[in-house]
């Protein structure tokens, strides 16, 4: 895969919101450092399926009716939908892959923006992410849930038997 060719951000009703550049969340793992008897040191083990705190970043061009709206204390859906161009090098010929990223987040921030005769605002918006899901040329590669236990990577459900021992 080479590169972003274009994207574009919805909200849950396919409102399509505007002119945005986006950072997607990272997932990183909780982790703890085991030692003790037994081990030369020590090792920093990531909990399975237990995350930091994920952040997606909205960066408006200028002040927009869209963020505000994004900006109320709910939670919110919002589906990027991109392509990527990809070169396949048996064929020596481009395609351009779909890339999807479904979130449901939590506003965190909506910053002023500058002004600058001449300039982009570039007013930055931040959502606290709770779900996330990216599909990548029509296969699901991850599917995370905090409150529903459900962390999935290519099908795989890390989470399954925790849920079971939950009871849920």
């Amino acid at each position: 895969m080479e590169r972003v060719t274009a994207f574009k951000v919805y909200d849950k009703g396919d409102e399509l919101l505007g002119v945005v550049d986006a950072t997607l969340p990272s997932v990183e793992a909780m982790s703890e450092t085991v030692k003790g008897a037994g081990l030369a040191g020590e090792i920093d083990t990531p909990s399975v399926g237990l995350f930091g705190s994920m952040t997606l970043a909205l960066n408006w061009r200028t002040a927009e009716k869209q963020a505000a709206k994004l900006n109320e204390p709910k939670t919110q859906e919002l589906t990027l939908r991109g392509s990527i161009q990809d070169f396949d090098k048996a064929t020596g010929e481009y395609r351009h892959v779909p890339y999807k990223v479904y979130v449901k987040g939590q506003p965190k921030k909506l910053e002023g923006g500058k002004f600058e005769p001449g300039a982009s605002m570039d007013v930055p918006q931040e959502f606290e992410v709770i779900y996330v899901k990216k599909e990548l040329d029509g296969v699901e590669t991850l599917e995370l849930d905090k409150y529903n236990y459900i962390y999935r990577v290519n099908g795989v459900d890390y989470l399954a038997d925790i849920r079971t021992n939950l009871g849920m």
